[in-house]
């Protein structure tokens, strides 16, 4: 099996007490990384990782790969924290203001490679906090 050339990793630093509910996605704050061929390209430490959850989900229902998937928040000046575009195939353009020093954005990496990365994020967020996929979209599949 060939490995894929993106992670998306997080570390929960707070979340609410259960059950959660839709106020939940304010609520579950900690670091969140995007590395790609090995190399950190972003990092944030405090970001909203149940509404990248949910953004990110929404996008593997409905959207991918013909719509852009813009994580965006309320917390944030910035218009977009995280944007990928697909392009020819299996390309995509990822890009962030807030990339690590040294990288380009947007930086071009393969769109399977990320699908990948955010199903695996999205099964890991859901083992750390059970039931919060109740609200989002994506379901976990065997």
């Amino acid at each position: 099996m060939d490995s894929i050339s993106c992670e998306i990793n997080f570390k929960i630093v707070t979340k609410p007490e259960e059950p959660y509910t839709e106020l939940a996605l304010s609520q579950v704050d900690g670091n969140l990384n995007i590395r790609n061929a090995g190399v950190l390209i972003f990092n944030e430490d405090d970001i909203c990782l149940a509404e990248f959850a949910a953004k990110l989900s929404a996008w593997l229902c409905e959207g991918y790969p013909r719509e852009l998937f813009i994580y965006e928040s309320m917390d944030y000046e910035e218009p977009y924290i995280i944007m990928l575009e697909a392009f020819d195939g299996d390309g995509a353009y990822l890009s962030s203001p807030w990339m690590n020093d040294g990288i380009s954005s947007p930086l071009v990496i393969r769109l399977g490679d990320f699908i990948i990365a955010a199903r695996l994020f999205l099964n890991k967020f859901e083992e750390e906090l059970s039931n919060i996929s109740s609200i989002y979209c994506y379901k976990v599949r065997d």
